[in-house]
């Protein structure tokens, strides 16, 4: 089942899009406030004092100017974009633990131990996984690298063994 790599995939997708639907719906609030604030300053005046209507004025820009740098800030955080190659081998490795998993649990108590789990312990414990995957490949690395090292070492000493024995 490629359900759930895919999930996680949509789950991504949609958060980027609703991440950019918000930042087009704030930054055209933003610009009715300003036309708003325009028009109420040259609106006649009527039971409120000047001072009322500076006082309005300037939460109205308090409120503008929040909601421009939570644009900006949600701009700059944007998801940054991942190689094929690294969706690829994430969808490998998760495809890999699903099997592990399904091995592990019988078939017909799958549904039922996903649909009592919450969503977000879920998704806390797929972020889990992933780090305590991504340190076992670190791991791994580092064993591999040693263990090129010690054979070209043992290559070396096998060398010199050679030449001292003749």
């Amino acid at each position: 089942i490629r359900t759930i790599p895919n999930l996680q995939h949509m789950v991504c997708l949609f958060c980027v899009f609703s991440s950019q639907g918000r930042i087009q719906d704030l930054e055209q609030y933003t610009e009715v406030l300003k036309a708003a604030a325009k028009i109420e300053s040259s609106k006649d005046v009527g039971n409120k004092t000047v001072a009322d209507l500076e006082q309005v004025i300037a939460a109205m820009r308090k409120v503008v100017e929040r909601l421009q740098s939570e644009n900006n800030r949600l701009k700059k955080s944007g998801q940054k974009s991942r190689t094929v190659a690294e969706l690829e081998l994430e969808n490998k490795l998760l495809k890999d633990e699903l099997e592990k998993l399904r091995a592990s649990v019988p078939a017909s108590d799958l549904p039922e131990l996903v649909s009592k789990m919450p969503y977000a312990k879920i998704v806390s414990e797929n972020d889990r996984l992933r780090k305590e995957l991504a340190k076992a490949l670190e791991k791994t690395d580092q064993l591999q690298l040693s263990l090129s090292t010690s054979e070209v070492q043992n290559s070396k000493l096998k060398q010199e063994l050679d030449q001292v024995s003749l």
